[in-house]
């Protein structure tokens, strides 16, 4: 019993690795949305994929070097940042379920790093990886919801954990379905997945604050 106890107080994560979490939010969309201005066709976000971003050419047929660039460089990037949480998870310090989560980062390297293969050329070994990714993101959000409920009104972690599911399991049957919906529920999947992910990194008093962060950095642009 004293060794559960001890273990509650275990902090889930400390700042380093709440600002990695907000990184990989962060250079994700920026990289999705950098490539969509280098798209050489319209790009719908309710018609097409993200993977799209990342093919040898459009569906068009036209060449998509600078996106595809622009995709796997993003990729590359969240792969070094779930590494790097990884050895957050690996270091001295103690955190609860520290392995699993250790083990969990890593995986997500894989799945980031899987995932810069062409969706046209590699479609299934492509998906797999965007699939491993967006699973492990998953899984994060809810060891830490359910690790850091105390830390949240219990209607905020009960709506969180509800968005959640609303988000991931629908896009999930879509997706094998292959309803020509899928994409919209993808859109729908990835912000429902990180809204709930940075609603909980940021809710201790280790995690990163977005509004400290922007509060900062104006302060620092009038100095």
């Amino acid at each position: 019993m004293m060794i559960k106890d001890k273990h509650q107080k275990l902090p889930s994560y400390n700042h380093a690795i709440s600002t990695l979490f907000f990184l990989t939010f962060l250079v994700l969309f920026a990289s999705f949305g950098l490539a969509v201005l280098f798209y050489q066709e319209p790009f719908s976000f309710w018609e097409h994929a993200f993977s799209d971003l990342g093919c040898t050419v459009t569906r068009q047929g036209k060449p998509n070097l600078v996106p595809r660039a622009i995709y796997a460089t993003g990729m590359l990037v969240e792969g070094v940042l779930m590494l790097q949480i990884s050895r957050q998870f690996t270091g001295q310090l103690k955190f609860r379920n520290q392995i699993i989560k250790r083990d969990l980062a890593l995986l997500g390297v894989v799945g980031a790093v899987i995932s810069i293969l062409p969706n046209d050329l590699y479609h299934t070994i492509h998906s797999i990886g965007s699939g491993i990714l967006v699973g492990v993101m998953y899984f994060f959000t809810m060891i830490f919801h359910f690790e850091g409920r105390q830390q949240l009104p219990r209607w905020r972690v009960a709506l969180d954990i509800a968005l959640l599911q609303v988000a991931v399991f629908p896009y999930a049957v879509a997706f094998f379905a292959n309803w020509e919906s899928k994409q919209s529920f993808q859109k729908l999947c990835l912000i429902g997945i990180f809204y709930a992910l940075l609603s909980i990194v940021s809710a201790s008093e280790q995690g990163f604050k977005p509004g400290e962060f922007i509060r900062d950095l104006s302060q620092s642009q009038q100095q």
